[in-house]
Parts: C-alpha cells; sequence; structure tokens
C-alpha cells in the first residue's frame, strides 16, 4: 500500500486510538467483560468485600492499582446492566419463580450500592483532581472541629488554585481555537495527497499502449 495512504488511515483513525490511550479511557469491552465476571460472582455468592470487586477491575482492566472513580462510574453501570437486560436471569434453578429472580435481583442492587457506598466513604470527592479533594477534605475537617482561621487559609488556598486552573484553560482553549482549523487542512492534504497516490499506483499498472 503506498505510504500516502497508510497516513491517511493513522490520521483518520489516530483520534480514536489516541482516546484509547487516555488512562481514564475504559473500552466498551472491557465493560461487558467486567459486568460479566462481576454477575457471575455475585450469582455464585463468592464477592465477600470489596477488595474481591477491586481484583476485578485489576484483572479486566490490566491495571495494579485501583482508580476509585473509575471502579464507581463501573459498579454505576453495573446497576444499569441489572436492570437493561430482561434476559438476566440470576438463578438457574429453572423452578425459580420471576418473583424469586426479581428479589434477588434486588439483593445485588443493594449489595452493589453498598459497595458504591464504601468507595464514596473511603474516597470522598474521588471525581475531583488531588489537589482540589485534598484541600476540600481538610476544609471539611476544620469545618467539623470549628477552626475557623484554618478553614479561611485553606479557602484562600482553593481559590489560588482555581485561578491557576483557569488561567491553564483559558491557555488551552486558546491552542484549541488554531488546533482544530490546522487538523482539517491536514486531513484535506492528506486526502489529496492520497488521491494522488492512488492516481500514481494505478497508473503504473496500466501497460504503455
Amino acid at each position: 500500500m503506498p505510504k500516502s495512504l497508510s497516513f491517511l488511515f493513522y490520521n483518520l483513525l489516530g483520534p480514536n486510538y489516541s482516546y484509547q490511550m487516555d488512562p481514564d479511557f475504559v473500552s466498551q469491552h472491557r465493560i461487558i467483560s467486567f459486568n460479566k465476571v462481576l454477575f457471575k460472582m455475585l450469582k455464585a455468592r463468592t464477592i465477600n468485600s470489596l477488595i474481591d470487586i477491586e481484583n476485578i477491575y485489576k484483572s479486566i482492566l490490566k491495571r495494579q492499582t485501583v482508580n476509585k472513580n473509575i471502579l464507581t462510574h463501573l459498579l454505576l453501570q453495573s446497576l444499569v446492566s441489572i436492570y437493561e437486560d430482561e434476559n438476566l436471569i440470576i438463578t438457574e434453578n429453572p423452578n425459580t419463580n420471576p418473583t424469586e429472580n426479581e428479589r434477588l435481583i434486588q439483593e445485588w442492587h443493594l449489595r452493589l450500592t453498598e459497595f458504591i457506598k464504601e468507595i464514596e466513604r473511603d474516597s470522598p470527592y474521588g471525581d475531583l483532581p488531588d489537589q482540589e479533594r485534598n484541600i476540600i477534605i481538610d476544609l471539611q475537617k476544620y469545618v467539623e472541629i470549628n477552626d475557623a482561621e484554618s478553614g479561611k487559609r485553606k479557602i484562600t488556598e482553593l481559590a489560588s488554585l482555581i485561578r491557576s486552573r483557569n488561567d491553564q484553560l483559558s491557555k488551552i482553549e486558546k491552542i484549541t481555537k488554531w488546533s482544530v482549523p490546522i487538523s482539517v487542512c491536514g486531513v484535506i492534504l492528506t486526502l489529496i495527497f492520497g488521491i494522488i497516490s492512488l492516481i500514481q499506483y494505478f497508473s503504473s499498472k496500466v501497460p504503455p499502449g
């Protein structure tokens, strides 16, 4: 295949691949695998604690550590899947009536909800960046012990961090404003060179008249 055509496919598929390289990205395939293993273990009653679910997470996502925010998101999706899948049969007993199956679904719902609450207790504000989360946790502690002075210092620290984040965002927006037109021009040029390469390639295959 001509090099320019390979370059064309790379440019067209590149954004998808770069998105999948995001450390917080979880593919649909792995979400389905996570649910499949989770539901099998729930059915077998082999999940005894949050550690068991974290082990599923590490195994399916091929990661050494657990991102509690991603794990919470996965468990929330699992909750939805319980009710979305009309063919989900929790028990293999053919004599089990629909009411019993509904009771077991409710049992799963309660278990998953408890695990989500446990994550939120252990890792509050897990969807925030580390710096903001630590400041807010400290601020919450100072409010609980009625330490107004320390609380004010944390509010000032948080305000400075927000200003810094806003400055960074403004810079990114300026860069992004030009990156889109440049990317579009790049794709158009790639298409043109790809078409030229195709013409040259097929022209070389035509025997001289």
